[in-house]
């Protein structure tokens, strides 16, 4: 038909899931794409075994375009439960879109069920978009960490805290 326009076909929503066995090549791979100093395989696979870790994804359609990583650790001096966000990450194409929202909620959600005081995690100087997202969620820097990454770029350790019950 001459003249008729064709709609584009747009990708489906992001969902955000636990991860499952099947789904941490993916996660690999994404880590390898959209990071310098990616994890090795079986960090992802301990994460999986351990009572004390979880993976999420987002799934859009067959394609993973984001996951977290969170991690619980019980400290002796003073004797508390702490989570850490390992790693939470996203393609380009769905930033700024709420998935990696969606997915660090997923994560403290699941910190604070499980009676944890405080969780923190590291991201780098330069990052401001991750800063903003983690600002917007609560999180405050405690300090700079001098030389974190390998390359020798510094990191904000920044921490935020259970809510108080209302």
């Amino acid at each position: 038909m001459a003249g008729a326009s064709v709609e584009p076909v747009s990708a489906p929503e992001p969902v955000v899931r636990p991860a499952r066995w099947r789904h941490l090549w993916g996660v690999r791979r994404l880590n390898r794409q959209l990071f310098p100093e990616p994890y090795a395989f079986w960090r992802f696979v301990g994460y999986q075994l351990s009572s004390q870790g979880w993976i999420w994804v987002a799934e859009q359609g067959d394609d993973i375009v984001g996951y977290a990583v969170l991690t619980l650790s019980l400290y002796s001096e003073p004797r508390r439960m702490v989570g850490e966000i390992i790693s939470i990450a996203t393609v380009p194409e769905v930033r700024r879109q709420g998935v990696a929202r969606g997915m660090l909620r997923q994560a403290l959600s699941r910190a604070w069920e499980r009676g944890v005081g405080q969780v923190y995690l590291q991201v780098a100087v330069d990052n401001d978009a991750a800063q903003r997202l983690y600002r917007a969620e609560g999180f405050t820097v405690e300090r700079r960490l001098k030389g974190y990454y390998l390359n020798g770029d510094d990191a904000w350790l920044m921490v935020v805290a259970r809510p108080k019950p209302a």
